[in-house]
């Protein structure tokens, strides 16, 4: 369907012959045109208005005078265009680091089946305008917050229409994160420090503070640079302590990370076992001590003097060390004894 478009046309006539032949009518496309049309008159002014439809139309005008001979005719040709217009678009926000979509409708006053066509003249990077009308655009955390000017057009294939709209993107606030910190185990008496490292992606930079959540008894936390310190005590150990650590921006978001801190048992005094007699007069001693401690085993006849047998590195009360040494074979009266550097 194609909407007739009414428009108004007029001009001047006027009749040249014998000064008692006046205008007697004037007809626009068939219809009497109104205005000052007189029959005295060689000399009139006329209006009328005309349906066209979508395209090239032929006006024609017929001019009558009083004898009716002779009618003059004049015609024109008249293209008639409608232009597709955007519908009102009320002010858009959107949200940063989110997508935003919407369609641009347009209206063809035609009311033909032409196609419409959209396409973006101008907007921020990221924007995208389909054929369709629509309109999608994730904005970036560096173009937030901010108010953007974009300029559409939609054209039915002959006539083209622009329009600007504003497009206000809002600052979103992206809580911080820390960086993972791994389980630990540390000695007693022994200080232990290791950053807590935060970060944020929301621009502009914000600066970020540092607390313990939860924790043993003295462990610390700097509030600025998130350097953890502590030094367990011996009645820490054995244990093993949670801890978790919370990261804020300005705007009070948080983030949080969770680690262990397992603390060893006071040192353990290294001790020895005879396990058993062979019948080649040798004995079988099992030796026990700390994980990393250095033990000689030694030696000696008399109890004055003692020799080194063996060094020994311990391996843990758990995994005892077996040992096949030889007793004196006259007096068979060996002395061993255990010394930890």
């Amino acid at each position: 369907m194609v909407r007739d478009r009414i428009i108004s046309v007029g001009g001047r006539a006027s009749d040249a012959g014998r000064g008692d032949s006046g205008i007697s009518s004037v007809l626009v496309n068939g219809a009497t045109a109104v205005g000052g049309v007189s029959t005295a008159a060689q000399t009139a002014f006329w209006s009328n208005t005309v349906a066209l439809k979508l395209g090239t139309n032929t006006i024609q005008v017929v001019v009558t005078d009083a004898s009716a001979i002779n009618p003059g005719k004049a015609t024109n040709s008249v293209v008639v265009k409608y232009q597709p217009e955007f519908i009102d678009l009320p002010l858009q926000v959107f949200d940063e680091l989110a997508l935003a979509s919407m369609d641009l409708a347009a209206d063809d006053k035609a009311l033909s089946d032409r196609v419409l066509s959209h396409s973006l003249k101008s907007g921020p990077v990221g924007l995208s305008v389909t054929a369709s009308g629509r309109l999608a655009w994730v904005p970036t955390e560096a173009q937030g917050p901010s108010t953007n000017l974009v300029e559409v057009a939609v054209t039915d294939g002959d006539v083209r229409t622009t329009k600007r709209i504003v497009l206000v993107v809002r600052e979103v606030n992206t809580p911080p994160s820390l960086a993972v910190l791994p389980d630990v185990v540390l000695a007693p008496g022994v200080e232990w420090l290791v950053p807590a490292v935060g970060t944020d992606v929301d621009l502009p930079a914000q600066a970020l503070g540092y607390k313990l959540k939860s924790g043993p008894i003295g462990m610390s936390i700097h509030p600025a640079t998130g350097i953890i310190r502590w030094t367990p005590s011996k009645a820490d150990g054995p244990g093993v302590f949670p801890v978790t650590i919370l990261v804020t921006d300005s705007f009070g978001a948080a983030g949080e990370q969770s680690f262990r801190v397992t603390v060893s048992g006071p040192a353990q005094t290294p001790i020895f076992a005879i396990s058993s007699a062979n019948l080649d007069g040798s004995i079988t001693l099992q030796i026990r001590a700390d994980r990393g401690a250095t033990v000689d085993l030694e030696m000696s006849g008399d109890l004055n003097t003692w020799v080194l047998v063996r060094p020994i590195n311990g391996q843990g009360m758990e995994s005892p060390v077996s040992l096949v040494v030889p007793t004196d074979p006259t007096t068979r009266a060996v002395f061993w004894r255990l010394r930890q550097r």
